[in-house]
């Protein structure tokens, strides 16, 4: 199937915004395969448009991802395990669940839903904040020292896991659900964002290797039209920085709440017209 380059273009542009703020990318692509007709778009166009976002988390949460210790990718990867035993427990029902309206209404409840304790949670953080002697004195420091990454307790980074299988389901944001995990283990803003995408480094290259070997077991290479899977791959890769930059923005103002607004909208249309 041959997409044209404009069709490629709004291709990635959906899944970098879609892959990072809290609205969920699954339910969305669910959406617009509905409304678009997007089903017959090849499974190499997919798989190469979330290697480029997933690039976009790595280059992001790079400096990040050279300071994490070896005892922080271990503790990484245990709070992996319950997005793993999710993903297996409810692989059966994927797909009933992505053409099924009341599914995809409900997932996209249950996203506001998190999005609602995550924004709470993150505004009394907000409010307690600090002293404006102790914000200069910490930029200051930071400017000397350098900013190191905060490695958090594996029974915190857990109870961000297990927020994180919500995710498995078709239109439940792994953003806001990891976001909603952080602000429950009593991480700080910043600590709460970063967490958000480090934690799902194991999940999101797992699943985009998976996808790799899959296509490359099929063949499917040969059939892959290249400049327009290399132009969404490109724009979903920048779009996904961008939209990294305004989710951290939301996140240290405390507004996630609007993106909750717009998943009971977008629940209510799932329920109506999918």
């Amino acid at each position: 199937m041959d997409i044209l380059w404009w069709e490629a273009a709004i291709l990635g542009v959906v899944q970098g915004i879609t892959e990072f703020l809290p609205v969920s990318s699954s339910g969305h692509l669910a959406l617009f395969q509905h409304f678009f007709g997007l089903s017959g778009i090849p499974l190499t166009f997919d798989v190469m448009t979330h290697a480029g976002t997933f690039i976009a988390i790595i280059a992001y949460f790079w400096k990040d991802i050279r300071q994490a210790s070896l005892r922080l990718w271990f503790h990484i990867a245990l709070a992996n395990i319950p997005v793993f035993i999710m993903g297996f427990a409810v692989r059966p029902y994927l797909d009933f669940m992505k053409d099924s309206r009341v599914g995809l209404a409900t997932a996209f409840l249950i996203t506001a839903f998190l999005l609602i304790v995550a924004d709470s949670l993150l505004w009394q953080s907000k409010q307690k904040g600090s002293t404006w002697f102790h914000a200069i004195a910490t930029k200051v420091k930071n400017l000397i020292h350098g900013q190191k990454l905060v490695e958090p307790q594996l029974l915190t980074l857990f109870v961000v896991g297990i927020y994180q299988a919500f995710a498995v389901l078709p239109g439940v944001s792994r953003s806001g659900s990891t976001l909603t995990g952080g602000a429950v283990a009593g991480y700080d803003r910043e600590t709460a964002f970063k967490y958000a995408f480090l934690i799902g480094i194991p999940a999101v290259g797992g699943a985009v290797f998976l996808d790799f070997l899959s296509v490359t077991k099929d063949n499917a290479w040969g059939t892959i039209d290249l400049p327009a899977t290399l132009l969404a791959t490109a724009i979903a890769m920048a779009v996904g920085l961008v939209s990294l930059r305004l989710l951290r923005f939301v996140v240290h103002n405390a507004r996630l709440k609007y993106f909750a607004f717009y998943c009971v909208f977008v629940s209510i249309v799932s329920l109506l017209f999918v």
